[in-house]
């Protein structure tokens, strides 16, 4: 069975199972599956569309950054889900999704993840992964976000990160290299369903519970970091997903509701 059989397949069991997923897409190139979803016409509300792609041609991050991703070397997913109105708690979507998807990569025997705030997935002190959430209102005052999921599967030897990509001093890792016996497929279906599940439960899920658990996977927790012009001892994300930044020198804590952090310490 080829490659996009196979994850055909395996989206196809996971449709099966939960009765939120409506459709599910899949395609040998897109420029972006993110894109692409937002095109489409939304799902019904609580239900949810799927896309992915073994190549992304046009992948995005945040702040407008390129998803770099060789065909058939990771994970490009996309889940759009209609909510009945904003959720109170909407701008914590992407903090959620990020402590699922540690949860999946868990289960599936992938060590040692963690999560770089706001939306990287951080394994053996390496970019792993990352997520891109955007949104749109609707003309019936209906919610729609669409989550994107992009994941190092199996990069090819030499494969680095460009000079934008700051604050990763060791560079890229993928799943191959943390846990050997993981297949694409597999990869795909775990993640997805987690991405279901955060989205699904989200509007009944407390919010304090669930950046506790951030906090116990928060990669820059105590590490002397640099974000949105200030500079300090990282602490944990509070319980409505900002930042605390401690100035060692006075002891005051800053609360960062968006930027880009970066370690101020070669991670050894």
């Amino acid at each position: 069975m080829s490659l996009l059989a196979s994850m055909q397949s395996a989206l196809d069991d996971v449709a099966a199972r939960e009765a939120a997923l409506a459709t599910v897409s899949v395609f040998e190139t897109l420029p972006s599956t993110n894109t692409w979803l937002m095109g489409q016409l939304p799902p019904a509300i609580g239900e949810a569309h799927a896309a992915l792609t073994l190549h992304q041609t046009e992948g995005r991050g945040r702040q407008g950054r390129t998803w770099h991703a060789p065909s058939g070397s990771g994970l490009c997913l996309s889940v759009a889900y209609r909510f009945a109105a904003m959720p109170e708690s909407a701008s914590a979507l992407t903090l959620s999704l990020g402590v699922v998807i540690v949860d999946a990569l868990r289960t599936l025997g992938v060590p040692d993840v963690s999560l770089k705030w706001p939306n990287d997935l951080v394994g053996d002190d390496c970019k792993l992964g990352g997520i891109l959430v955007e949104s749109n209102t609707l003309k019936d005052g209906s919610f729609l976000v669409v989550a994107g999921m992009g994941i190092n599967h199996r990069l090819p030897d030499g494969f680095e990160l460009p000079p934008s990509a700051a604050g990763w001093a060791r560079g890229v890792t993928d799943v191959s290299t943390l846990s050997p016996n993981v297949d694409l497929p597999a990869l795909a279906s775990g993640v997805l369903a987690a991405a279901l599940t955060c989205m699904t439960a989200f509007e009944q899920t407390s919010m304090a519970d669930t950046m506790t658990a951030f906090n116990a996977m928060h990669w820059l927790c105590d590490q002397s970091i640099e974000v949105d012009g200030y500079a300090g001892r990282c602490g944990p994300v509070d319980d409505t997903g900002r930042l605390s930044l401690v100035d060692d020198a006075t002891g005051s804590v800053h609360y960062i509701s968006s930027g880009e952090p970066v370690p101020l310490k070669v991670v050894a």
